[in-house]
């Protein structure tokens, strides 16, 4: 029969499967593409996940540090998620071989190059940032302008190791039972997987996470420090803490490892290979690096597990930006997202925020600290045996007291009212708000004495450009724990020079914690904490 368009017939016979393949394939992504975007996309982590989330679950370690790791970024729901077409069965990205995209992003680092492989063979992808040295060290920099909204980093869930991925683990299945009856969580459990993933990169039975695990840095957390960085943290309560997480992580490996897997299976771990140092590493590689994400689909409230997250792990912190991440079970493959929250330039540093934490909870769980920390507070404690019983202030009902002092060193009057009510009863109240403070003062002022060095010498240490990393993050930690403390001897010093109303104090104690600022605590540990000697304070003369 006559076709009814000669000339279109011969256009069509004209062109090869050359032409042909590349246009059908993508009319079938554009097909995809528009039904994403009307699908939409699967529920952010929670709105925005408020620190009180983050660090608040209690630790599982039998001793030790009492606030639990948790690492939680912040994310916020707004915005239509785009996701980006990539087609793995060619081999092709944009126009990009994976071999190219692997290159351009590791920026010569042939370990990362095998794994963003990994992650685009599985249907990752990346788009518009690359590797970089920063003066953050290694980070993630923008190669060209992206509009905010933009997608760039999506790796696959299945390739995020997680605590449930050892019940389909071929050696390590059931393995997780032992440690949950011991009262470790999910933290652990995914450090026993890295523990083992570490020592079986040279099997020929390698799992999906090896590409990962082998790029994994051993992160400067203070349980692995050396001697002589352990030396700057002598005599203050941030070495006491890394002292007893130190024992906490010495006792699971005992309980572990010793009295467990290395009998039960000798096969899997052997004391040869798995150390008190290697596991310390594993754990300091899961707490430092770790988000939480939605265990399933369901994505029910707090039903979240530990997951470490390829390439996403990359991208350095700053509490100024709000970079948003999804999972989204709705895409094919089900992946973590990094979207940006704001226009970038070429050359810019991509940020995350790994929420709000005190500095010793930074340091302690992420290896750095951030100068003049605003979250930062000392602990000052009058004894839970200290009891009115014959003094004017007992029909007051003054509350035992432990107060938190921030960054500014103001210290509630009902603190010192409660102390010159046990030191000074023959005084006025408002005379004994003056001697308390004096005395308060000079406690402060023993305690910044008994420190290895002022605060003026860490200053001057830091400007050094000799020191290393390890002992500049220490310094920094020094700084703003010796801050705190001068700000809050220099306001009871206005206070004995210049004692505050009676109104005030009263006002004070009748509003007990009503009048304080708002609980810091929730953000992680103290700098500091100080109990409040009743001797000690009245022998000061």
């Amino acid at each position: 029969t006559m076709p009814l368009c000669p000339p279109l017939s011969r256009f069509f016979k004209s062109k090869s499967a050359v032409f042909w393949v590349p246009l059908a394939l993508g009319a079938v992504f554009l097909i995809e593409g528009v039904q994403t975007k009307r699908w939409g996309r699967g529920k952010a982590l929670r709105g925005t996940v408020t620190a009180s989330t983050l660090i608040t679950r209690r630790s599982t370690l039998p001793t030790g540090c009492r606030w639990s790791p948790h690492h939680q970024r912040p994310s916020r729901r707004n915005g239509l998620h785009n996701t980006l077409i990539f087609a793995t069965t060619s081999g092709l990205i944009g126009g990009s071989t994976t071999g190219t995209i692997a290159r351009d992003f590791a920026n010569g680092d042939k370990s990362l190059e095998r794994l963003v492989q990994s992650v685009i063979s599985q249907g990752g992808n990346i788009h518009g940032v690359k590797v970089a040295q920063t003066e953050l060290g290694r980070g993630l920099v923008a190669t060209r302008t992206l509009k905010r909204g933009t997608t760039v980093i999506s790796t696959p869930l299945t390739l995020c190791p997680n605590p449930m991925a050892i019940s389909t683990h071929p050696d390590l299945r059931g393995l997780d039972m032992p440690l949950r009856d011991m009262g470790y969580g999910e933290d652990y459990i995914l450090a026993l997987m890295i523990e083992y993933e570490t020592h079986n990169l040279n099997s020929t039975n390698k799992s999906e996470f090896a590409p990962y695990v082998s790029v994994l840095p051993t992160p400067p957390l203070p349980v692995l420090l050396g001697e002589r960085h352990l030396k700057m943290l002598e005599n203050t309560y941030h070495g006491d803490q890394v002292q007893r997480l130190s024992r906490a992580i010495n006792m699971s490996y005992e309980k572990i490892f010793v009295s467990g897997v290395f009998k039960s299976h000798s096969h899997l771990f052997s004391p040869k290979f798995t150390t008190l140092k290697s596991w310390s590493a594993s754990l300091a590689k899961v707490w430092s690096r770790s988000y939480n994400l939605y265990k399933d689909s369901r994505q029910i409230g707090d039903d979240l597990t530990w997951a470490m997250v390829p390439l996403a792990d990359l991208v350095n912190h700053d509490h100024r930006v709000e970079n948003n991440y999804i999972q989204d079970f709705d895409t094919t493959p089900p992946s973590f997202l990094l979207r940006l929250q704001s226009d970038m330039k070429e050359g810019e540093q991509v940020f995350i925020t790994y929420g709000s934490h005190t500095s010793l909870q930074y340091y302690m769980f992420y290896g750095f600290v951030l100068p003049e920390n605003k979250l930062d507070f000392v602990t000052l404690t009058l004894p839970t045996s200290c009891q009115s019983t014959t003094t004017k202030l007992k029909k007051q009902k003054i509350p035992l007291t432990s107060v938190e002092v921030n960054t500014t060193g103001v210290v509630p009057l009902r603190l010192l009212a409660r102390a010159a009510n046990e030191i000074a009863p023959a005084s006025s109240l408002r005379e004994g708000v003056s001697v308390a403070a004096e005395r308060v003062s000079e406690i402060l002022k023993r305690r910044v004495k008994n420190l290895p060095s002022s605060l003026e010498e860490d200053r001057e240490t830091l400007k050094s450009p000799d020191i290393d990393d390890p002992s500049r993050v220490i310094l920094t930690l020094r700084i703003n724990h010796k801050s705190i403390l001068q700000n809050t001897i220099r306001y009871l010093d206005e206070i004995v020079a210049s004692p505050p109303s009676i109104e005030d104090i009263e006002r004070s104690i009748h509003s007990g914690m009503s009048t304080d600022p708002p609980s810091l605590r929730e953000y992680g540990l103290p700098i500091d904490e100080i109990f409040l000697d009743l001797q000690e304070m009245s022998n000061i003369s």
